[in-house]
Formats: structure tokens, C-alpha cells, sequence
């Protein structure tokens, strides 16, 4: 069945120009196009309520409704409808506004092979979703909550006279979650930069304190877990355990290999491993609770009795929104495989690969609670791909004080 794709500009020959651009993907993508904002609610409107459209892709800066307004209304209206702006414009004030709406953003002039090949990933992405309930929570997200005493910490930094940008990217670094958020608005289109940034702490430096200040408290990019809601699970423990296994990967790795950036992106693959849960926590709460519950009383592994109870697991949660958020292969597929590693296509020592050890050896070295259920690292997957051998090293890289390695 094809893939359902609608263009929103007020300029005719744009929309003509995707026409031409896209005529080779006819056969996969049903293609549709709107010349403002109302024609395009319109168009989204009359579509079957089992088939709706897969991606809206937005200018901006149109004549009567705007990109941002029109992308709000889709973001409430059809939630598991992608959404990206690909626009000229980059005006620092619009694109807070449409921050949290879009998944991701393009600029103009955008190439047909950096057009289709964002498209072509993102429907790929579907693939991993296939409860329509599920897609529509997913969607709707467009930045996951802080932790209560990150968040707090965040705007006590941000309301000082003179706010301390290390000490901000330190906050930063601890939460899975802050960290995801931002670097999807640090690597969008809008910032022309010529590489993507992996590490939490650097996009906060990237940003700037005006910018972060606006997107925190103008465009409500950050919002905050309630302490009252999760009784009985520590979202702390969350993301303690993230940051540690953020920490533990870029040691394990530095075994492996010398590459600043590999580590950069190997210690960010242990730090968002576990995104899903915190999605799964806002969004899907009363169906993630009896889950939870489960895991004491039968004491198995939470994601057997995630993929049992709701047909997903959070690495599949995880992955599906990085990669719709625009975040690399690599860092997704991390995050999808590091419970399962056939999940990774990659050979040898992958972050994946680093991320699925991580995990393990902090669920070995750090006792959660009396309930815990170890989680083993796969050691015949990691004899096909040669690397059994490497565990004691492994080991012994994350000694105390390894996880607060440098963010």
C-alpha cells in the first residue's frame, strides 16, 4: 500500500518543482498538494479514518495560516501523522514556535536525494509501529519531560543573573530525556551546522543562553514529570541508570577504539538506550503500570513483558522516535538492538553492541532494588561478531567513577 505524502506551500512552482522532483516514487508514495494551510486541514480532513496521510511536509512562512499554526493543528488532530517544515525562513522566533510540533526540519533549497532520503527513512520508521493507538501517542510528542530535580535544577541555572553554561550542559547530560529533546532542535536545518552534534552538554553550548532560555521557557520545550503520578517506579532510578550507562560506554569503548568521535557517539547511545521508558511513562502510563507490576511478581525481564502486554517494548518505542526526530542510524539502531542484538546489522563492535554491554554491566555492578532482574549480555551474540573475548575488558573499564565519564 502506498505511502500517503502531502506538500503545503503558498508558491506554486515549489509544489510543481516536489512534482517533478518526486515523479520517480510514484509507484510507493501517493503524493498530494495543498497551497495553504486551510486547504491543507481541508485535504487531511477528507481522509479515510484507517488511511491517513503518513507525512505532511510544511513551508513556514505562508500567506494566511502559517506552517507553525497548521503543524499545532496536525500535531492535535492526527498525531501519527510525521511532520516536517522545510522552509527558507529561519527566523530564530518562528522556529521555537514550531518546535515542539515538528519532527523534524529541512531547509530551502533542499536536494531531491536529501529530500527523498529523509522521507524514505521516516516511513521506513513506520514499519516498527504497527498499533495506530500507539503511533498517535507517539506523535503527539514533541519533547519528552525532564526529570523533577533536572528540571528544577534547569531553571534555577537559567534564572540566575549570569547563567553558567557548563554547569547548564552538566544538568543536561544527567537526563535522557532534555538531552533528546535538545539535540533534535540543535541538528535541524536552522542552525546550518556542518556535522552532527552527539553530545548533550555541546548542544547547550551550541544553543546559547538567550536561545535555550527561549526554548525552555517561550517555546515549552521542556516540561517536568509529576513526583505523584509514579508511585512505586523511580523515574530517578531512570535516568541515574542512563547516565551511568552513558558513562560505562564510553569507557567499554575506549577498549576498542581511539576515535573521539566514535566514544562521543557510543556514550550517547548508553545515555538514550532507555528513552522508550520515559515515553512509555508520559504518554502510555495506565497501560505501562500493570507491566511494571508484572516484573515484580513474575520477576522475568521487562521487555518480554512489555512486547506481551502491549505489543511493543521500549527499545522499539525509543528508536521509532529518534529516528523521526532526525537523530543518526547509528543512535537508533542502538537503541532498538540494545536489548537484542540481531536487531543491529552492523559487524563487530557497533555503539549497539556498546550500549546492549553497557546496560548489562550496569545492571550487574549496581543493585536497583530487591526486585531487580538482571539483564546478561548476550554473550553468543557477541561471539558471532568475534567479540566474547573482550567482556573482561569490558568489565573492567567500568570501574567506579567510570560513569562520570566526560559528557
Amino acid at each position: 500500500m502506498k505511502k500517503k505524502i502531502l506538500f503545503v506551500d503558498d508558491d506554486r512552482p515549489v509544489l510543481d518543482g516536489f512534482r517533478l522532483m518526486l515523479r520517480s516514487r510514484r509507484k510507493e508514495w501517493e503524493l498530494s498538494f495543498a497551497q495553504s494551510g486551510e486547504e491543507a486541514l481541508e485535504l487531511l480532513a477528507e481522509q479515510p479514518a484507517d488511511r491517513p496521510v503518513d507525512v505532511i511536509v510544511a513551508d513556514l512562512r505562508m500567506r494566511g495560516m502559517g506552517g507553525a499554526v497548521l503543524l499545532e493543528q496536525v500535531q492535535e488532530r492526527w498525531p501519527g501523522t510525521l511532520r516536517v517544515v522545510l522552509s527558507g525562513y529561519s527566523d530564530m522566533a518562528a522556529t521555537l514556535k514550531v518546535v515542539r510540533a515538528a519532527h523534524q526540519f529541512l531547509a530551502k533549497p533542499c536536494s531531491s536525494e536529501e529530500l527523498t532520503g529523509v522521507l524514505a527513512r521516516i516511513l521506513n520508521l513506520r514499519g516498527l509501529l504497527v498499533d495506530r493507538q500507539v503511533l498517535r501517542h507517539v506523535g503527539r510528542l514533541g519533547a519528552l519531560p525532564a526529570l523533577p530535580d533536572v528540571y528544577v535544577s534547569i531553571m534555577e541555572e537559567l534564572a540566575s543573573p549570569e547563567p553558567a553554561m557548563d554547569r547548564l550542559g552538566a544538568i543536561v547530560s544527567r537526563d535522557p530525556g532534555v538531552s533528546a529533546s535538545l539535540l533534535k532542535l540543535v541538528n535541524s536545518a536552522f542552525f546550518g551546522l556542518f556535522g552532527t552534534v552527539t553530545n548533550p552538554a555541546r548542544a547547550v553550548m551550541l544553543l546559547g543562553t538567550e536561545t535555550l532560555k527561549g526554548v525552555v521557557l517561550g517555546a515549552h520545550l521542556l516540561s517536568r514529570f509529576s513526583d505523584e503520578r509514579y508511585v512505586g517506579y523511580s523515574l530517578e532510578r531512570v535516568g541515574a541508570h542512563s547516565y551511568r550507562c552513558g558513562g560505562y560506554a564510553r569507557a567499554l569503548a575506549a577498549t576498542e577504539s581511539k576515535d573521539k568521535g566514535f566514544l562521543e557517539r557510543c556514550m550517547l547511545a548508553g545515555l538514550l538506550h532507555d528513552v522508550g521508558k520515559l515515553l512509555l511513562a508520559q504518554d502510555l502510563w495506565a497501560d505501562y503500570m500493570p507491566v511494571i507490576e508484572a516484573v515484580r511478581e513474575r520477576g522475568r525481564p521487562l521487555f518480554e513483558l512489555e512486547r506481551e502486554m502491549l505489543g511493543v517494548d521500549h527499545a522499539v518505542l525509543g528508536a521509532y522516535l529518534l529516528g523521526v526526530w532526525g537523530m543518526a542510524e547509528e543512535t537508533v539502531q542502538a537503541v532498538l538492538a540494545h536489548h537484542d542484538l540481531s536487531r543491529d546489522p552492523g559487524r563487530g563492535f557497533t555503539p549497539a553492541v556498546c550500549a546492549h554491554a553497557a546496560n548489562a554491566l550496569d545492571h550487574e555492578l549496581n543493585v536497583f532494588s530487591d526486585e531487580r532482574t538482571v539483564f546478561p549480555m548476550d554473550i553468543e551474540a557477541l561471539r558471532a561478531r568475534g567479540l566474547d573475548a573482550r567482556v573482561d575488558a569490558w568489565r573492567g573499564a567500568c570501574c567506579p567513577g567510570a560513569e562520570e565519564a566526560d559528557f
